[in-house]
C-alpha cells in the first residue's frame, strides 16, 4: 500500500510539475513554445518505466490539463490514453531495446500520434457543437515545430538519464 501511495504521489507531481513548467515562461519560450512536456514526460515514463506507472501519470497529466481548458473535458486525456496505447504498442513490437534511437522514434510517433488523437477529438467537439476551437494552419504549424523540438530535447534527456541512472540501458536479445 505503502509503495502505491508513493508511485500516486509521484505520478501527481510529476504531471502538476510539467504542467507548470508547460503553462509558465519557460514553456512560452521561442524553442519550447512547440515543446509539449506532458507528452514527453509519457514518452519517457512508458520507455523508461512500466505501463501502469505511465497509466497513472496520464491519469492525473490529463485530468490537470483538462481542468485548465476551455474545451470539453476528457479531450487531453483520452488523447493521452490514445497516444499511449500505441506507443506503448510499438514499443513492445518495433522499438524493443532502450536505445537512443529508439526513444526518438517513441517521441516523433507520440507527437504524431497524440496531435492525430487531439485534433480529430476537437474536430468531433467543433462539429457537434461543444467547443470553438478547430484546427487550422497554425496547429498544424505548431505539431511541424513539436516534430522537430519534442526528440532533440528527448535527445538531451535520454544523455543525462542514461549517464545517471540504470534506466535507458539498452537491452539485447542473445
Amino acid at each position: 500500500m505503502a509503495k502505491f501511495l508513493r508511485k500516486f504521489l509521484i505520478c501527481f507531481l510529476l504531471a502538476a510539475i510539467l504542467l507548470i513548467v508547460q503553462t509558465s515562461l519557460i514553456g512560452k519560450s521561442f524553442f519550447f513554445s512547440g515543446f509539449n512536456f506532458i507528452l514527453a514526460g509519457l514518452v519517457v515514463l512508458i520507455a523508461a518505466f512500466t505501463y501502469e506507472d505511465a497509466l497513472l501519470y496520464l491519469i492525473f497529466a490529463g485530468a490537470l490539463m483538462d481542468s485548465y481548458s476551455l474545451l470539453p473535458f476528457g479531450v487531453f486525456t483520452l488523447s493521452l490514453f490514445f497516444s499511449s496505447l500505441f506507443l506503448e504498442l510499438l514499443l513492445l513490437n518495433f522499438f524493443t531495446n532502450r536505445s537512443l534511437y529508439s526513444l526518438l522514434g517513441l517521441g516523433f510517433s507520440g507527437v504524431l500520434l497524440y496531435n492525430i488523437f487531439f485534433a480529430s477529438l476537437v474536430w468531433l467537439g467543433y462539429v457537434s457543437g461543444l467547443n470553438d476551437f478547430s484546427p487550422d494552419g497554425r496547429f498544424w504549424l505548431s505539431v511541424l515545430w513539436q516534430v522537430i523540438v519534442v526528440p532533440v530535447v528527448l535527445a538531451f534527456g535520454f544523455i543525462f538519464i542514461n549517464k545517471f541512472s540504470r534506466h535507458f540501458k539498452p537491452i539485447f536479445v542473445k
